[in-house]
């Protein structure tokens, strides 16, 4: 739940209607590591953004901490019982919210620190008027 949300909303997830809401977690979470570690569909290895960060002062320690957090993240992802996600909310919610708790901690190293100590700017308006 989010701050001033009173009730879950079971009906909001992802894919309510198929049931496959927690394999698209999943596969989610699995396409992010894939582009953070630079791997392609066949896992053949190439330059991510782990190997950029090693080559900037304190960014070693950074990939390990990113790469400790995507540990929670996926130990969280795979203590979501198995079932319809919407029903699992319902019924276990604390596991759902787990996943979405150690999400938020690792968008922190993602967004926040690693494009910090690359130097990127990220801006939230393209001030073009559209």
């Amino acid at each position: 739940m989010r701050v001033g949300q009173a009730t879950t909303a079971p009906n909001k997830v992802e894919a309510y209607y198929s049931g496959i809401s927690s394999e698209l977690i999943k596969l989610n979470f699995e396409s992010t590591m894939q582009i953070y570690f630079g791997n392609d569909f066949e896992n053949q290895t190439g330059l991510g953004f782990d190997d950029y960060l090693k080559s900037v002062d304190g960014g070693e320690a950074l990939v390990n901490e990113t790469l400790a957090q995507m540990n929670k993240v996926k130990d969280a992802i795979n203590n979501i019982p198995q079932g319809k996600l919407s029903d699992v909310i319902l019924s276990d919610f604390a596991k759902p919210n787990d996943v979405n708790t150690e999400m938020a901690k690792l968008t922190r190293y993602i967004k926040s620190d690693m494009s910090s100590l690359l130097g990127i700017s990220i801006t939230y308006s393209s001030g073009d008027g559209d």
